[in-house]
């Protein structure tokens, strides 16, 4: 990875977790970091896990397939016959506050390696620490290069609020520490928070709604 405005000196410090303190993550905002390479596979099934949520995703169409004979010719056989399209439009956050360090940065691409080639469509990612700093669409298989935006604090509140506007968002995974304003999430709409393996534990984080999972630790 590469790292701008002697970024790298201060993630590695030793002492960076008592100037963070792991509450809302109060520091310069102007911090910018860069990281150009994957290093490590997922931990969580992706694949898995995303597939439990299309079997309720929206209904978008039909096309024509082989696979299912067309009723009123059942005895053509070259006829194609009708297929549902299902599709899951999905988003993911990535918490950019101060209380996250480089190490839980370069987990979140890991993980975001391992969406994308589950997913296999376009996905939109949003940064945001105290507020929303950036949206962009990103395709499965592309180059990924990511500038990290924000370092300030923490608030889950401006990306809930974009989800509730976004009618054709199905479902908002979130990757965090966990150390936020859990109480100014307000939604109906489907969330998968993915806590870092450095963030909360999963029976201390208790949003009010939302389903929970843990980046496993790499023992290695």
């Amino acid at each position: 990875f590469q790292a701008e405005d002697g970024i790298r000196d201060v993630e590695r410090s030793r002492g960076l977790g008592d100037v963070y303190k792991r509450q809302r993550g109060y520091v310069s905002s102007s911090l910018e970091e860069i990281i150009n390479e994957l290093l490590k596979p997922p931990t969580i099934s992706w694949r898995r896990l995303l597939k439990q949520y299309v079997g309720a995703s929206i209904k978008t169409g039909w096309k024509r397939s082989w696979k299912r004979p067309n009723r009123r010719f059942i005895f053509r056989e070259d006829i194609k016959g009708k297929v549902n399209l299902r599709t899951l439009k999905l988003a993911v956050a990535i918490d950019t506050s101060g209380s996250m360090s480089e190490e839980e940065f370069i987990e979140f691409l890991n993980e975001l390696r391992g969406i994308l080639h589950a997913y296999k469509h376009k996905v939109k990612i949003i940064q945001c620490d105290a507020k929303v700093q950036s949206i962009e669409d990103f395709c499965p298989y592309s180059k990924i290069k990511f500038k990290f935006k924000g370092r300030g604090g923490t608030s889950f509140k401006p990306v809930i609020e974009w989800y509730n506007k976004q009618p054709d968002i199905d479902l908002l995974i979130y990757v965090t520490d966990g150390y936020g304003d859990q109480e100014q999430i307000k939604t109906n709409k489907e969330i998968i928070w993915c806590l870092t393996s450095n963030g909360m534990d999963v029976n201390e984080f208790k949003p009010t709604t939302g389903k929970v999972v843990k980046i496993k630790k790499d023992e290695k």
